[in-house]
């Protein structure tokens, strides 16, 4: 049996498109630790760097808790033969004091046949206590009946030709949020992908705003939550530090990325779609619904050698622009003239796989970001493209 330190805190961090919790080295952050026997790994969290040694301990105590870690260890035990690998690894997001983290667990779970499930644990720092749903609404029966209103109308609809099974409601004890959004996590028997691994979904926080708390103090504003649905003075700095990393806030991908080693973290979710240029694929990750990334049409069965090239959002709240919300108005006011702007026709509109209406494109460093609206002037496409 061995452990090691890894920096999976920082990646997940990176993804987020989002300050991170740690500002300097005596800041709390997180740092992995693993433990292989064989084939297996248990991969879990440690908080380090806090001020108060009792409170990180309560802290640790947690994480290991709900990351289920002595659970696992005597699993592990128990299936040391077994070819099919026991897997734990973990992903966090966090900023301003509260940290979520996501736990994923593969393999001989309960028997001996390959499972998967999710598991959560959501903190405040300043007390160690965990965060309740409540918290993030201003009223949880309210939130609670808008939530499975949204998921039953709006939600179900995209999975069900993309999932085993669908059932939605009522919504699940188990979740996680982040700058951008939060995300509901189902035991397989409940919602479970083509892949065979345990269903999410996965909403933008514009998509529940008159529900949310977003009160001074409260934990979606520390979060950040406010900075992502309105735009403001700080607005076209974050926007634009965010395109040059080639990032979109949430989305678990980046340009420049294998489309190979994405894929083999988050599979297709049906085959790709051809666009005037290559080829534009959907995953099953939650947090890419109406997400598709872009890549070349190079190989007509196969991603070897393809890269991400642009990933298009018609969900999507990046630092004050919201999908179906946000007026061309006041991107303009925002961000400026563009650097040139396209008026779609039908046709044309047609081989991009979008409405007519008009694209304006913005260069930050190495990386355009592409604003189409459409007939209305409303925002309801973002790309990301190199």
């Amino acid at each position: 049996m061995k452990k090691k330190t890894c920096l999976s805190w920082l990646l997940a961090l990176a993804l987020a498109c989002t300050p991170a919790m740690a500002e300097d080295q005596t800041s709390p952050s997180l740092t992995g630790q693993e433990i292989t026997v064989g084939i297996h790994s248990l991969q879990y969290p440690v908080m380090e760097g806090m001020e108060n040694e009792e409170l990180q301990n309560t802290v640790n105590q947690l994480l290991m808790q709900r990351g289920q870690l002595s659970e696992l260890t005597g699993r592990m035990a128990q299936v040391l033969t077994s070819p099919v690998p026991l897997t734990e690894t973990w992903e966090a997001s966090g900023h301003g004091g509260v940290v979520s983290v996501v736990y994923e667990l593969s393999g001989p779970l309960e028997t001996l046949r390959r499972s998967h499930a999710f598991l959560t644990c959501n903190l405040d720092l300043t007390d160690g206590h965990e965060i309740q749903m409540s918290e993030l609404f201003k009223d949880m029966d309210a939130a609670r009946e808008s939530l499975e209103e949204y998921l039953q109308f709006e939600v179900l609809p995209d999975l069900s030709a993309h999932m085993m099974n669908t059932d939605l409601i009522p919504i699940p004890e188990t979740f996680a949020f982040s700058p951008s959004g939060l995300t509901l996590f189902y035991p397989m028997e409940r919602l479970q992908t083509l892949s065979d691994r345990a269903g999410a979904v996965t909403l933008c926080w514009y998509e529940l705003k008159d529900q949310l708390n977003l009160e001074p103090g409260s934990v979606l504003d520390r979060l950040g939550v406010p900075e992502m649905l309105e735009l403001s003075e700080a607005s076209a700095a974050q926007i634009a530090e965010c395109v040059s990393r080639g990032q979109l806030p949430g989305i678990p991908a980046e340009l420049g990325e294998s489309m190979t080693d994405v894929l083999a973290r988050m599979p297709a979710a049906q085959d790709p779609d051809d666009y005037e240029g290559g080829r534009m694929v959907l995953t099953e990750d939650s947090r890419m619904r109406q997400v598709w990334l872009l890549t070349d049409a190079l190989h007509e069965n196969s991603f070897e050698g393809s890269r991400v090239e642009g990933i298009r959002a018609s969900r999507m709240n990046c630092f004050g622009l919201c999908t179906w919300q946000t007026p061309r108005e006041a991107w303009l006011e925002a961000l400026g003239e563009p650097d040139s702007s396209l008026v779609l026709t039908e046709e044309q509109a047609l081989m991009q796989r979008l409405e007519p209406g008009t694209l304006d494109y913005y260069t930050f460093s190495e990386h355009r970001l592409c604003l189409h609206a459409g007939t209305d002037g409303v925002l309801d496409c973002l790309m990301l493209l190199e």
